[in-house]
């Protein structure tokens, strides 16, 4: 206990303990001039065996506050590098570093600038907001939600030139050639969902192609664009499946396929004036259902990219979310139900909100992107606590890709769970 002549130092603690305590940097700190003023004490006390025990406490919590600001360091450089890729996205183009250390780039990538022949009628639509012509759209989701029922929904819809159910007020446009390459289903899975041929829409399942290599890959989808002789549209479907020949995840790949979708715009518009346009189908990323699979230079050129997600308690029911979209509506949410396949239609969606009476939450329609974003933080939150009961960090950022600095972040916005 402190003596009658030391109460002058109670305040001084009382004030450090008081003080608000916003993370375990701060905390320990706190802790470490505790121990400072402690040992302070001890040595107007005159008591030794107190001043050690006081200096080997203050040196371990000086440690471990080491530790800890160097942990967030840690954070923050991978914080950085996360955005130094995204530049790279943005930039793709590689400058070459010569022998004079003067930055060149290499011949295979220049242009020269110059202006192309003809006028804009602006932007097309094949599907309103979300398909353009000369697009590249991709839609993914986690692996059975129905990413591939909305794929040929919105591929009927283009090759018939009818509205898409799924999405509201789209306007019709000219049918135009559809070719789907689908490496999932077989020609049973057709048969089982109601899917039928019409004739600007070519489907060919998993049995009927095979790439080795991206290369592979672009020379027959270029092929197959010759052949219509006019606009189209493209499918793959899943463009991660190995029937593709391509790595999502390899950098390079992913620019040669993001060249090679633009080589075969450019050799139809030039031959044929037609607009060729791309639909990719995808997975999302296993440790994190909510982001796309696949590095950022996959989804670089995207004009628009479409996120499919189930609804808690709504087997009927999914969420269509707008993640990006180049001209507009980004972020939009909304809800669709799915339809059997009958006699006269496949299985579809069509746009309907969820009956209020059935779900507790406020309808997905009338919720803002950043509401949506915060209960995604938060799940991500319980989630986090639930796995570190059994696992370690590395464990947890290895499996769905949290870093400590993020889950300290969400420790702030949420509180301690009770």
């Amino acid at each position: 206990m402190f003596k009658k002549n030391n109460m002058d130092l109670i305040p001084i603690l009382r004030g450090s303990v008081n003080l608000k305590v916003n993370d375990v940097n701060s905390a320990v700190g706190y802790a470490a001039i505790g121990g400072v003023i402690y040992t302070t004490h001890q040595i107007s006390e005159k008591s030794p065996a107190k001043i050690v025990a006081g200096c080997i406490g203050t040196v371990a919590l000086g440690l471990i506050w080491y530790y800890t600001k160097n942990e967030d360091r840690k954070d923050t450089e991978a914080r950085y590098e996360h955005e130094e890729r995204l530049a790279m996205i943005k930039h793709p183009n590689p400058i070459v570093q010569t022998g004079k250390g003067n930055g060149s780039r290499d011949n295979n990538f220049f242009r020269p600038a110059q202006h192309t022949q003809g006028t804009s009628k602006g932007i097309e639509y094949l599907i309103s907001p979300v398909v353009r012509k000369d697009g590249f759209v991709i839609i993914y989701a986690d692996k059975g939600v129905g990413k591939s029922i909305l794929a040929h929904q919105m591929a009927r819809s283009i090759a018939t030139g009818t509205q898409c159910d799924a999405f509201s007020n789209n306007i019709p446009n000219n049918p135009q050639k559809v070719i789907y390459l689908d490496a999932e289903l077989t020609k049973a899975d057709y048969a089982q969902r109601g899917y039928t041929m019409t004739s600007n829409l070519d489907c060919y399942t998993k049995d009927e192609f095979d790439y080795p290599t991206i290369n592979d890959m672009l020379e027959d989808v270029e092929r197959m664009v010759m052949n219509a002789h006019g606009d189209c549209t493209i499918f793959l479907d899943c463009i991660s499946s190995y029937k593709f020949g391509v790595s999502l995840t390899n950098h390079t790949e992913m620019l040669e396929l993001n060249k090679g979708l633009d080589a075969i715009r450019k050799r139809a518009l030039e031959a044929y004036n037609a607009q060729v346009s791309f639909v990719a189908v995808n997975h999302a990323n296993k440790g994190d259902k909510d982001v796309l699979k696949g590095c950022q230079e996959f989804a670089q050129n995207a004009t628009c990219i479409l996120r499919i997600s189930e609804i808690e308690e709504q087997t009927d029911y999914r969420r269509i979310e707008i993640v990006r979209n180049r001209d507009k509506d980004e972020g939009r949410i909304w809800t669709v139900r799915k339809v059997p396949n009958s006699e006269n239609n496949a299985v579809h969606y069509i746009q309907e909100d969820i009956p209020s009476t059935n779900f507790s939450i406020s309808s997905v329609q009338e919720k803002s992107r950043k509401d949506v974003e915060r209960e995604i933080r938060y799940k991500k939150y319980c989630q986090v606590i639930e796995l570190r009961k059994t696992k370690t960090w590395d464990e947890v950022i290895a499996e769905i890709g949290v870093t400590k600095q993020r889950f300290r972040n969400w420790k702030k916005e949420f509180g301690e769970l009770k």
